[in-house]
């Protein structure tokens, strides 16, 4: 388990217009240049991504991700600013609030990004007038965002007071930690990768959820190409472990670096969903010129990621701009996501944002519209967090297999830690049952498996000597469910009395071998009696009175059935039985009698086999259902 009492690490994002001074922020907080250089370079823009590492006087550090200002680049803004705890808002004094300054608010609001500040650049290049003016601007563009009410700080790169008061603000966020959790499985999203003689493929990213360690196994998503962390840097500085919230570099082991993409995801192997349907919650931003139509391609941006997707409205009509609903996105490839990952999406051919949300469900199959109720109905209570509405749901989804605290997290995106309590009052309200090592099932669904099961092991037994047990084997065919639910409902019938456990299996109470009369002698005494009738055919209700009521007319039956299975009884279509070898002879009679006169009349059947027609009729109808024979009229000729 990672350290908790390790320094604490964020990652924060400086965003904001082309030029307004991110870059000149970021070398002067990490003190990467002096003065005089960083004058110098005060004007040039940036296309890709850059990371510092800021060192604080507490001892704690941070990452600082400087995204590109300049529109061209948005999928790279948005790259750098998708895994940031806070951000800080870069506007340029001199020049106000411009284009991508509302872009890359909007981008970080999208993002679902909560904390941070505003910073106000260049402030020596303007009078005081001037700065109040835009201070002014300021407030009133990050109105309704994160931002409103956060600070405002005025900054100039060569002004020491300014830089003190901007790292006492770091230091507050450094305070709060990372927004990531250590409990779920180590994903991280790949923004940067190098090719190093000696070395071979590199990576970084930030550590998204989980831990990561050096030597760990490691899976590139989508490709499914397995890896592993030869070793990893931490903040630049050689590391064994890497933890959430944490921007590393991975040297990996064995993975050409051809197979490598910025947006692909490294992932611990494990019970991770990857998939390429996703059911989100969509907001078109009110700022957006169009609608969001059902059916529409866009460009999606998940983590680090950028795809050509389709969106499928769950409510079938387009969304307006402001407005929010149901949504299925339909990827070209798998991704490893999880519930709560935030997503934007783009028109094909502009670089503007018009939407966004997050994940609720990673979706094993394509939505339909005629499951449209059920799925709306699951998905609020993924949204809203209901935990024991979500348990209901996933139980429903999953079938009859127990589910886990662990599992119902990577389900539904809430903390393990929030789950549990839950689930442990549910258990002692006797709602859900325990089963050790496997996890908890509800007991109101345990009620229903347990009639089904019940019905199914009297079915099977129908089928089968009442001395013969029925195996937990046949049960889970015929009622698909887990093993350990399985023992659970069976030690609960059988502590009713509903069944009777024994060695092999299960029975039912009342039958087998614990009877008056053994099966196995009935059986004898069964075709006992077949063979004494001869050509003659009986049923149950004969037999039982022909042995003065003494047997159980139904087991009678039961054992009638069984024999037929075993092809040593014939039944005839009046559900009456005769022996195989009976049989047998009347078809030699038969067909002896057809060939020596062309055709049989029931006047013939009594002579050669002693039936009114009554007893006949079932006899001849067999023979015509086997092909010996068919009926022409009310004579009967061998069939060809």
């Amino acid at each position: 388990m990672f350290n908790e009492a390790l320094p604490k690490y964020i990652t924060i994002g400086l965003a904001g217009h082309v030029a307004h001074g991110k870059t000149t922020l970021a070398e002067t907080l990490t003190a990467a240049a002096p003065l005089a250089a960083v004058k110098e370079k005060e004007r040039r823009s940036s296309a890709e991504i850059t990371v510092k590492t800021a060192y604080l006087p507490s001892g704690d550090s941070l990452e600082l991700i400087d995204v590109p200002g300049h529109s061209r680049f948005l999928k790279n803004t948005i790259r750098g600013l998708s895994c940031v705890d806070a951000a800080i808002l870069v506007v340029a004094a001199d020049d106000g609030v411009m284009p991508q300054t509302e872009e890359h608010l909007r981008v970080l609001e999208l993002l679902n990004v909560r904390r941070g500040f505003t910073v106000l650049s260049k402030a020596d290049l303007v009078d005081e007038e001037t700065l109040e003016l835009a201070e002014l601007e300021v407030r009133e563009a990050v109105q309704g965002t994160f931002l409103e009410g956060k600070a405002v700080l005025i900054s100039s790169a060569f002004d020491g007071g300014s830089m003190s008061e901007l790292r006492d603000h770091l230091e507050r966020q450094c305070r709060l930690g990372a927004d990531k959790t250590l409990e779920a499985p180590f994903r991280l999203w790949i923004d940067q990768k190098w090719s190093i003689k000696g070395f071979g493929t590199v990576v970084a990213g930030t550590v998204l959820s989980g831990t990561v360690r050096r030597g760990d196994p490691l899976l590139l998503v989508p490709s499914r190409l397995e890896t592993r962390a030869r070793f990893l840097k931490v903040m630049g500085k050689p590391s064994d472990v890497a933890a959430a919230g944490q921007r590393v570099t991975l040297n990996l082991h064995n993975l050409p670096f051809a197979e490598v993409r910025r947006g692909m995801t490294l992932v611990q192997p494990g019970p991770l969903f990857q998939s390429r349907f996703l059911n989100v919650k969509l907001q078109t931003h009110p700022s957006s010129p169009v609608p969001i139509r059902n059916y529409q391609r866009v460009k999606l941006h998940l983590g680090t990621s950028v795809m050509n997707t389709l969106i499928i409205h769950m409510n079938r009509g387009p969304l307006q701009p402001g407005e929010s609903g149901y949504a299925q996105l339909r990827l070209p490839c798998e991704v490893a996501a999880l519930p709560g990952d935030p997503f934007l999406i783009a028109p094909l051919n502009v670089n503007r944002v018009i939407g966004g949300g997050a994940i609720i469900e990673v979706a094993q199959e394509k939505y339909r519209a005629v499951k449209a109720a059920g799925m709306i109905a699951r998905l609020k209570a993924l949204q809203h967090g209901a935990i024991l509405d979500i348990a209901d749901h996933l139980f429903q989804k999953k079938g009859h297999a127990p589910l886990t605290a662990a599992e119902m997290a990577l389900c539904s995106g809430i903390p393990v830690n929030r789950i549990e309590p839950a689930v442990k009052e549910k258990i002692a309200a006797g709602e859900f049952v325990h089963l050790t090592g496997r996890g908890f099932f509800p007991k109101s669904r345990g009620q229903v498996l347990k009639t089904q099961l019940l019905e199914e092991v009297k079915k099977i037994q129908a089928d089968k000597l009442p001395s013969k047990p029925v195996g937990m084997q046949e049960m889970k065919e015929k009622l698909p469910m887990d093993e350990a639910i399985l023992q659970s409902i069976l030690k609960e019938l059988c502590r009713d009395g509903a069944l009777i456990e024994q060695p092999g299996g299960y029975r039912l109470p009342g039958e087998g071998p614990d009877q008056p009369v053994h099966p196995d002698k009935l059986i004898d005494l069964l075709l006992e009696y077949a063979e004494q009738l001869g050509f003659a055919h009986f049923n149950a209700d004969m037999f039982w009175k022909h042995h003065q009521q003494k047997h159980n007319k139904n087991h009678i039956q039961r054992l009638l059935e069984y024999l037929r299975r075993e092809n040593q009884l014939i039944r005839l279509n009046n559900n009456r039985y005769l022996t195989p070898q009976a049989m047998e002879k009347i078809m030699e009679r038969v067909r002896a009698t057809i060939l020596e006169k062309g055709r049989l009349t029931l006047e013939d059947s009594k002579k050669i086999l002693g039936y009114g027609r009554t007893g006949g009729i079932p006899v001849l109808e067999y023979l015509d259902a086997i092909a010996l024979t068919r009926r022409v009229g009310n004579e009967r000729v061998l069939k060809e």
